[in-house]
């Protein structure tokens, strides 16, 4: 599990573009440690990976406990890819959050498009975000796995 937090004020912008004209009028910047929201306390892949639907669909269940984040603007993210032999399948989903400080269990389906995923190895990444109702303030956190994919019980 990798937790990282960003605050990111308005004033980035604004920041960006002075020091771009730094050449026309020198810009200062007041740069200044940013406090950490630690909206994230713990973030997981979960098992098994299943896969349904003679293989369009996969469900990964992921674990995660955040406080205090908007919902928003504030979800989970998962991409699986699978190869075989030349051919990579890749395929995305998500969900959105809600932080409130309890641990959540959420499955995010992931919904292949050109071609079936097979029960088998298939590498996982999964990505959160939990932020403020503006945005401004951020936590992420990311987890990754090498895993398998297992038939849903019918």
């Amino acid at each position: 599990m990798n937790l990282s937090r960003i605050r990111l004020p308005l004033a980035g912008a604004a920041l960006a573009l002075g020091a771009s004209l730094s050449f026309a009028a020198p810009a200062q910047a007041d740069v200044t440690a940013q406090a950490d929201p630690g909206w994230i306390q713990s973030f997981a892949l979960g098992d098994p990976l299943t896969v349904a639907a003679n293989g369009l669909v996969a469900y990964v269940p992921v674990s995660i406990t955040c406080t205090d984040a908007s919902p928003a603007i504030s979800g989970v993210s998962v991409s699986l890819r699978q190869t075989r032999g030349q051919d990579v399948i890749t395929a995305y989903g998500s969900e959105r959050l809600v932080c409130d400080g309890t641990a959540q269990n959420l499955v995010v389906t992931v919904t292949a498009q050109d071609q079936r995923f097979l029960p088998r190895e298939v590498y996982a990444t999964a990505h959160a975000q939990a932020c403020d109702a503006w945005g401004y303030e951020c936590s992420f956190a990311d987890d990754t796995a090498v895993t398998r994919l297992v038939r849903a019980a019918d």
